[in-house]
């Protein structure tokens, strides 16, 4: 995206760097994703985690705890069982013991619990994202072509299985002369934002090496979104090895060097494979 003058460019240079101080409050933020310290992948029916036993069957996921294990859920009433129904959604209800907090993760059909802990040395010592200088090259204004993209994009899922979201068209833009294009989908937590993720020459090197997210504003009414890249973030697996993120799709995979947003994280490899 072109601006007229050099106000203009300054200005949106100041919302980056608002946008990038946000993005670091977030990740270091309480319960955040730099407090993950464990994750349990799940099998139907039995499994034992550190804290005791854990049954998962039908959707339900029951923790059965050891006797000498002290916990209690989010009121503080001492528990010896903790019960995630079938069909719920989000994290909680939540299982504390001492410090750590132990939640539910489900994609489609599969589970796990995450365990977090505020006083992880991943949270309390995180040095800071590292970013691309701002560069307006990168912000530019794609056209929406509902005609040519699949109503539907399938993502492999981290703790395996794939799902389907819904796709609003494919995104066509010039960038260096070039013509390219990207399929966003929708997802069911943000159903008015656009979600983008891909791949780009950049990967395995200067930044994380399956891929990058980035948020959109939806299609205005003349078809057009802006595409900021200089807003793109790595996505949570990039971060710590307990998230489950989405996998880009093959059709998301760019030719070109995409040197703007989020660089590898400080302490990860740019080189780390795709999950």
């Amino acid at each position: 995206m072109t601006h007229d003058d050099g106000r203009a460019g300054a200005s949106a240079r100041d919302e980056l760097l608002r946008w990038q101080e946000a993005r670091n409050r977030r990740l270091v933020a309480e319960w955040g994703w730099l407090s993950l310290v464990d994750r349990f992948v799940l099998s139907p029916g039995d499994n034992t985690i550190d804290v005791g036993n854990v049954s998962f069957l039908d959707g339900e996921v029951t923790v059965r705890l050891r006797p000498d294990v002290q916990a209690h859920d989010e009121q503080g009433h001492p528990v010896t069982k903790h019960r995630w129904p079938a069909g719920s959604s989000g994290g909680g209800p939540f299982l504390l013991v001492g410090r750590k907090r132990y939640e539910l993760l489900r994609q489609g059909d599969h589970a796990a619990i995450r365990v977090r802990d505020n006083d992880a040395p991943s949270r309390t010592a995180f040095p800071g994202l590292s970013f691309f200088p701002h560069d307006e090259r990168f912000d530019v204004v794609a056209r929406l072509d509902r005609t040519a993209a699949p109503t539907t994009v399938t993502l492999g899922q981290g703790l395996g299985g794939s799902l389907a979201h819904s796709c609003p068209g494919a995104l066509v833009f010039l960038l260096d002369g070039r013509e390219h294009r990207l399929l966003p989908v929708i997802e069911d937590d943000a159903p008015g934002k656009y979600f983008l993720l891909f791949r780009d020459r950049t990967n395995g090197t200067e930044t994380y090496g399956a891929g990058r997210f980035l948020y959109l504003e939806p299609a205005d009414a003349d078809g057009r979104v802006r595409l900021d890249f200089n807003r793109a973030f790595n996505p949570p697996c990039a971060l710590t090895p307990y998230a489950a993120c989405p996998v880009v799709p093959p059709e998301n995979v760019l030719t070109v060097a995409i040197t703007a947003g989020e660089r590898a994280p400080p302490h990860h490899p740019a080189t780390a494979p795709p999950p």
